[in-house]
């Protein structure tokens, strides 16, 4: 009597598509400006009067504005912060005390309004840095923030631009978590 007997492996593979964290909102962050709603581009080097007006429009009035300040952190000469809720803009003044400047950073940390503060790819707060990897691929970099440390520091750089979109993790590995983001140069983000 001759018996066989025949194994079956079955191997199942699934790929998670990270999701995007939100729909945009009233601004779209970009790594070269902010784009508002009523379709309104407004980029790094205008000047503070005609991206102040157009975020008033769509945004309404700011909560805060510290006017033009000398900023240890910043470049140049004055620097002028305003904000609405979790969304700051940073203008740089080009002409000592002239209290005028240009577009030159956005930032933004927390979750209060406006809401929707993300990338035209979904990319905003609570992004995972699985979704980093999956939608950025090589124009990402992700390094410890500082040795040893599981926080992360990230860039994107586009390859077409070279404008580069920055941001902080909580994490490393594909589930930490984006807490803070921004663009533009004018003032350092990141403290050692």
């Amino acid at each position: 009597t001759t018996s066989s007997t025949t194994t079956s492996t079955t191997t199942t593979s699934t790929t998670t598509t990270p999701v995007r964290v939100a729909s945009a909102g009233a601004a779209t962050l970009s790594a070269n400006g902010l784009l508002f709603d009523d379709g309104t581009i407004v980029q790094f080097g205008q000047s503070v009067d005609v991206v102040l007006a157009e975020a008033i429009e769509t945004l309404g009035s700011p909560d805060s504005d510290t006017g033009f300040e000398l900023w240890e952190f910043c470049i140049g000469t004055r620097t002028r912060f305003i904000r609405w809720g979790s969304l700051e803009l940073i203008f740089t003044e080009e002409i000592e005390d002239s209290d005028t400047g240009v577009f030159t950073q956005w930032y933004t940390e927390g979750h209060s309004d406006p809401a929707g503060l993300v990338t035209l790819d979904g990319l905003g707060e609570s992004a995972t840095v699985g979704f980093l990897e999956v939608t950025f691929g090589d124009a990402l970099v992700l390094i410890a923030a500082f040795e040893g440390d599981d926080i992360g520091l990230f860039a994107i750089t586009n390859p077409s631009t070279g404008a580069v979109l920055n941001g902080i993790t909580d994490g490393l590995h594909p589930e930490g978590v984006v807490t803070i983001l921004w663009a533009g140069d004018s003032c350092t983000r990141v403290f050692t």
